[in-house]
């Protein structure tokens, strides 16, 4: 598998280069909430009215549907669509208000990336336990086979995880000599960006989108994220019909993650927990900012439908 993987890091970095050109020039913009929240847009802008309708039908049976779900929804968004931008950032928000349902190891799996260099050896770091990849299709078996309140929490970790495992950094773990234990997918890593800016890499991929989530700021995001995949259409059917597998997905973001936001290993980071200075953290080359931005984009864009797919066999 990680040969696989390794080699869909080379052919990831032809397809986005491509991108990358087509696409015009803009702010870095991508998964915190308002990144969930664009890919639950795009989905939204794919399904019919009978299929919104149904799906919050689903979501009211959901026990925080008064509390979370359905909450402060601003006048100038429907019922539908609110409903659904929400139920994608749910397993978030029980992190710090319901913590009972909150599951920590369902957002992401830890495949191993051993930069060039490094004698660490890959099998030895193998993800084991609950991630991602076990939990996304248990969630969409349920989400179409159960009933009442777990059917509605199975939905909204449906829409949650199928942005998550489009997030490269939750598809790969940073593994060498400084990282014997791995860089967490970013969480332990720091970098300098625009030779003063100290980032820590997983937050930094993580707010890639922004961070306002009014209904301007979501639907300018989704639109982003559209045009994103338009400027490359043929290319980006042709993944989406030749990696139609959760795992397909997962190995899709791991390369670009090996690709981009480790920029292939060529600069290894600092460690989080040892240093915090800037002179201490490294430099990442001046136009990572920007190409972090418009690859975001195109994942955010390839989550929506993707999902969209999804939600179409919950709700035919």
């Amino acid at each position: 598998m990680r040969t696989k993987i390794a080699k869909d890091a080379m052919l990831r970095r032809g397809v986005l280069a491509m991108a990358l050109i087509l696409l015009l020039a803009g702010p870095a913009l991508a998964w915190n909430d308002k990144g969930h929240m664009v890919v639950a847009e795009l989905a939204y802008r794919h399904l019919t009215p009978q299929q919104r309708q149904a799906l919050v039908e689903i979501l009211k049976q959901h026990p925080h549907w008064a509390e979370f779900l359905n909450a402060d929804r601003p006048q100038n968004v429907p019922e539908d669509q609110w409903a659904l931008w929400r139920a994608a950032t749910w397993p978030d928000w029980v992190k710090h208000h319901h913590e009972q349902f909150s599951k920590p190891h369902w957002h992401y799996v830890n495949l191993p990336f051993v930069p060039p260099g490094s004698t660490e050896n890959a099998q030895n770091h193998e993800p084991v336990g609950e991630n991602i990849l076990t939990a996304l299709p248990l969630s969409i078996e349920k989400a179409r086979g159960a009933t009442g309140q777990e059917k509605a929490m199975y939905l909204c970790w449906v829409l949650h995880l199928m942005g998550d495992i489009h997030q490269p950094l939750h598809c790969a773990d940073l593994v060498c000599a400084e990282f014997p234990k791995g860089d967490h997918g970013g969480e332990d890593s720091l970098y300098r960006l625009s030779g003063r800016r100290i980032i820590k890499l997983h937050s930094f991929w993580d707010d890639l989108l922004g961070t306002a989530d009014t209904k301007t700021s979501i639907e300018r995001g989704a639109d982003e994220a559209q045009q994103a995949v338009d400027a490359n259409r043929a290319e980006i059917t042709r993944e989406l019909q030749t990696n139609p597998t959760i795992e397909s997905w997962a190995r899709e973001s791991f390369a670009l993650a090996t690709t981009y936001a480790y920029d292939g290993g060529r600069v290894i980071p600092a460690v989080a927990e040892r240093h915090r200075q800037a002179s201490v953290a490294p430099d990442l080359p001046e136009p990572y900012a920007k190409q972090a931005g418009l690859v975001a984009r195109v994942c955010v864009g390839k989550a929506g439908e993707r999902l969209a797919f999804v939600l179409e066999q919950i709700v035919p």
